[in-house]
């Protein structure tokens, strides 16, 4: 079985940094948002390759990153990492928002509410595939947030849906996931921390089942999300927090909200 993770938050605040964590090696991105890696040198390790006719040359292991945001392209590309990439752990969608805007331009001027269930579907496609995959793959969703009021009128940060009102409200992207994390930031002595929350503190559906993260805030790192991931599905200790000073801030925001 596959394992999903979604990674909400706004732009800035730390969602495709995250991405440093991970084993270049064993990570594939897909990146409908068409942007460079927010790291010094990240070129080194992440490479777009074509083949003669021009096309992504993503059979090639040395190949490990493709700008697309034709959503079903990215269908098509997370099914074959899977079958044909197993030197391929973990793929990183950056970010999924992007794909559903290109859907939604492409057909903004059809009539009709056919075009709102093809949004949802196209979504549903791609998160419904990951459970047949095989196990040692990890699927990274980054999503862009959007302020919304419920009910009760709370306002609550949650997956941005562009247009797509049928897919929050048929589809509700988080409830299949697993793990939501939602990323911030915050200024201590001058300095910015940037960070993953775990849990839902009634402003935001960022989830993760009981005992996965030592404690609700822990470093924008998908390397130390998937360390912890593994740790808890095997019963095995907690993976030390990565940096020793940001261990120290992290338990004191932890102890804010």
């Amino acid at each position: 079985m596959g394992h999903k993770i979604m990674a909400i938050g706004p732009s800035g605040k730390g969602k495709t940094y995250a991405v440093k964590g991970l084993n270049p090696k064993e990570t594939f991105i897909i990146a409908p948002d068409m942007k460079a890696l927010p790291w010094r040198g990240f070129s080194k390790d992440y490479k777009r390759l074509t083949s003669e006719s021009g096309s992504p040359d993503w059979k090639n292991k040395d190949c490990n990153m493709v700008y697309t945001d034709k959503m079903d392209r990215i269908v098509f590309l997370v099914k074959a990492i899977n079958e044909q990439r197993p030197d391929v752990k973990n793929i990183v969608i950056d970010t999924i928002t992007f794909a559903m805007v290109r859907s939604m331009m492409d057909r903004i001027y059809e009539q009709g509410y056919d075009k709102f269930k093809q949004f949802a579907n196209e979504v549903w496609e791609i998160i419904k595939l990951i459970p047949h995959f095989r196990e040692d793959l990890f699927v990274f969703f980054l999503a862009h947030d959007e302020m919304e009021t419920d009910a009760s009128g709370i306002r609550i940060n949650r997956f941005k849906v562009p247009a797509g009102k049928l897919t929050n409200e048929a589809l509700t992207p988080e409830a299949k996931f697993d793990v939501v994390l939602y990323s911030n930031m915050i200024i201590h002595e001058g300095k910015r921390y940037y960070y993953f929350e775990t849990q839902n503190n009634g402003r935001n559906t960022c989830k993760s089942p009981e005992g996965m993260f030592e404690r609700d805030i822990i470093p924008n790192d998908f390397g130390f999300v998937k360390k912890s991931y593994i740790a808890w599905w095997e019963g095995k200790e907690y993976p030390k927090v990565p940096d020793n000073n940001l261990e120290e801030i992290i338990g004191e925001l932890a102890n804010t909200f």
